[in-house]
């Protein structure tokens, strides 16, 4: 249907509710409510354009009693969801959405009320999410109460999960987090999240990293406990490796804990000895270099990036497998533009020293380390000068 003719069909709508009322409500419900079978689980992006003209005749349903009212938010919210797959699909529905509650307060009430009272699906928290969008707007926000029941059908609908989410429609749903405080994290959410890291990673990873990088709270004192529970770190399967990457990283983001990032750097560190498959290793490296993303003190930066390096340098040492002690360097070059000036010192000897040595298989990749430091305006010339003749013998040695 083109968008003439998706006009005329709207407003013939709206004039059969205007000149029919109840009447025209209860046949559009019905009508509506065939339509939701069609678009429940969501959808593709070309479902997503008849969705959010479905959602568009589900706001003319306004003259009806509370149980239809029921009939409309569930169409409401699976049109909703099933627009989710396109982002300006998505952000369409939702200012329609916003823009019905607008005109229809008493209608508002009522959902928030209705949508508490539902099957717990994540189509669900996705309206959940749209009307605390509308409480941000408005700059309101839900009593105590319906705030811990939201958080408990995202723990029920996310968290117990026991088959992988829809991170195209879950990404929408960051208002729902929006009051999370420390209180509420650790008595509601916490113990949900540490169990399904530890009895389902792969399918939930995705989701847990998703939900801690969203939150408004600072994670230091949550981070090294959930580390710890993700085992998924170490899994065989490269999606599960690559979001527990992930989860680091957004860990790290909401870190800003100095002595929590040494803990979780040492744990991460301590890790390496007892992994076998260089692709774990290769994970658990990367999830040491995505630790800089911190928000430290520069003090605190310059003392936890020295430690970085200096266990990077002693795994390295004791890596036998070249591809993963690779790794090892490049992590290390992220963290070194951030050494102090006693530390980048003997940094630059220990580059020396590893770039004179006859064995070639690790030269490209200390290159890389060195090219990314002399970038570094205040060490280019000390690089060039004290490396020049070591990086020329590398080179012979490469070629």
């Amino acid at each position: 249907m083109d968008k003439a003719s998706k006009n005329i069909v709207e407003g013939e709508l709206h004039r059969l509710v205007d000149v029919y009322g109840k009447v025209a409500c209860k046949w559009l419900c019905s009508e509506i409510g065939a339509l939701r079978a069609y678009f429940a689980g969501h959808g593709s992006k070309a479902q997503g354009r008849h969705a959010l003209t479905a959602l568009t005749w589900a706001c003319l349903a306004t003259d009806c009693n509370e149980v239809t009212q029921k009939e409309v938010l569930l169409s409401l919210t699976v049109f909703l969801a099933a627009t989710a797959a396109d982002t300006h699909l998505w952000r369409c529905a939702l200012k329609r959405l916003l823009k019905f509650w607008t005109v229809h307060p008493s209608l508002c009430d009522l959902h928030c009320s209705i949508i508490l009272s539902l099957e717990p699906s994540l189509s669900v928290v996705c309206m959940l999410a749209a009307l605390c969008t509308k409480l941000l707007k408005e700059q309101k926000s839900p009593s105590v109460d319906v705030q811990a029941k939201m958080l408990d059908v995202y723990c029920k609908v996310v968290l117990q999960s026991r088959t992988a989410i829809d991170m195209q429609l879950l990404g929408k749903c960051g208002s729902i987090f929006t009051w999370v405080t420390h209180e509420s994290f650790s008595t509601q959410l916490l113990a949900p999240t540490l169990k399904c890291l530890l009895r389902n990673p792969d399918e939930l990873i995705h989701a847990v990293s998703w939900m801690v990088s969203v939150l408004p709270i600072d994670c230091s004192r949550y981070s090294l406990d959930i580390l710890k529970k993700s085992v998924g770190l170490f899994s065989s399967q490269p999606t599960t490796r690559d979001g527990m990457v992930g989860l680091v990283s957004s860990l790290a983001r909401q870190t800003s804990d100095g002595q929590v990032a040494f803990d979780v750097l040492g744990q991460l560190l301590a890790e390496l000895k007892g992994l076998k498959l260089a692709e774990q290793r290769v994970s658990v490296l990367q999830s040491v270099g995505a630790l800089g993303l911190c928000p430290l003190s520069d003090g605190n930066r310059q003392q936890l990036s020295e430690a970085a390096v200096r266990g990077l340098q002693t795994y390295i040492r004791q890596e036998n497998h070249v591809g993963t002690a690779g790794q090892a360097i490049i992590q290390m070059g992220y963290w070194a533009p951030t050494l102090s000036s006693k530390a980048m010192e003997d940094l630059i000897l220990y580059l020396k020293a590893e770039l004179a040595a006859k064995q070639s298989a690790l030269h490209v990749s200390y290159l890389q380390v060195v090219w990314k430091l002399s970038r570094k305006e205040a060490w280019a010339e000390r690089f060039t000068s004290e490396l020049i003749q070591p990086l020329n013998e590398a080179q012979r040695n490469i070629n």
